[in-house]
């Protein structure tokens, strides 16, 4: 668990440099990700559909909070419990094979990168 709430901070700070501005902004993917973390409508649909929850795109990955919520679930969906965090941010970025591709590569410096400077 404390490797989904280290990946969540990182990610965070690689989304939206945890800047409150950026949390009520729909931006990048040409409007298709929202909020803090940048939460695409199908991460929604995914959490929905196995936890049985009715979280609504862009609605709720707009609140920092219950965004959180939703990536966690994600997460937690797709990486269980005993994944690392490079795994989690890789899987934030490139979706439920993330770990696996390549294209996750920079994401994942970027992660790195903040982690070096995260207390």
């Amino acid at each position: 668990m404390e490797n989904i709430l280290a990946a969540i901070i990182l990610c965070l700070w690689v989304e939206s440099s945890s800047t409150p501005s950026n949390y009520n902004t729909i931006y990048g993917d040409n409007g298709n990700a929202a909020g803090c973390l940048q939460i695409h409508a199908g991460v929604i649909a995914d959490v929905n559909r196995k936890y049985d929850t009715r979280y609504v795109w862009p609605r709720d990955a707009m609140n920092p909070e219950t965004a959180q919520l939703i990536a966690f679930n994600y997460m937690l969906m797709w990486g269980g419990i005993t994944n690392s965090v490079e795994n989690f941010c890789r899987l934030w970025n490139g979706g439920p094979r993330g770990a696996k591709r390549k294209t996750t590569d920079p994401y994942w410096k970027k992660c790195k990168q903040q982690q070096k400077k995260t207390p």
